[in-house]
Parts: structure tokens; sequence; C-alpha cells
């Protein structure tokens, strides 16, 4: 499944933010300008917990990848 991953600092791996709900990629897959868009996070970013280290991160919207792995 599609998702939105972000990358620890701390250890430098890849944790899920949020997974890509089917529906907007059948809209991607329908109209191929259609750009899947990025969760939108609050201007002081959003605290999440790395679930490898248990570093607490900072994410940010410029922080987030698309990932289908």
């Amino acid at each position: 499944m599609p998702k939105w991953v972000a990358i620890c600092p701390g250890c430098s791996k890849p944790f899920l933010y949020e997974e890509i709900a089917h529906s907007i990629l059948e809209l991607a897959r329908r109209d191929p300008f259609n750009i899947i868009r990025k969760p939108v996070i609050a201007a002081g970013g959003d605290l999440r917990k790395c679930p490898s280290c248990k570093t607490k991160v900072r994410v940010r919207s410029f922080d987030l990848t698309y990932s289908f792995l």
C-alpha cells in the first residue's frame, strides 16, 4: 500500500507517517495530471515517535516522502 514516510534523524530509518487512501490512488490513475498531495501539517510540524529507536521526531511537510514499499 502506498504511504507517506519520514526518515528518523536518530537512526536514519524510514517510518510510516500516513497511508494513502485507495480512493485517492484511483483518482490519480484516472487523471494523470491529478497529483497525490501530501498531508496537511501545521506550521510547527507534527511530533511523532520513531518505532525503531523511540526518538521523538518533528515531521514537517517537506520531510515526507512517497513510498510504495
